[in-house]
């Protein structure tokens, strides 16, 4: 299998179940993270995490870098989509930037 082309973009989004006493430290290292970013969460220990990057190899990464948190149970892929750069007309994630 080859890597995906910059001209890719792949969105997908997990559910990451963490120990509930864990569940702020693991959203404050997803926030500090480019290219994911939080979503609904659980105060018992549910946290989506939505990731966009230019190759499949980043969603891997993405696993790893979860599952290797202090207090995470598990993490699951629920959605993945694969699109042109043309097709998602938007830029990358930059949580760099103030909203």
């Amino acid at each position: 299998m080859t890597e995906s082309s910059s001209e890719e973009v792949h969105i997908a989004s997990f559910i990451v179940h963490c120990w509930p006493e864990y569940l702020d430290a693991i959203k404050a290292r997803v926030n500090q993270t480019e290219g994911l970013e939080t979503g609904a969460e659980s105060p018992g220990g549910k946290l989506v995490v939505i990731a966009e990057g230019p190759h499949q190899s980043r969603l891997l990464e993405t696993v790893e870098l979860l599952e290797s948190q202090p207090g995470v149970l598990e993490c699951i892929l629920v959605y993945h989509e694969l699109m042109s750069a043309a097709e998602a007309n938007h830029e990358m994630i930059d949580l760099n930037t103030t909203q």
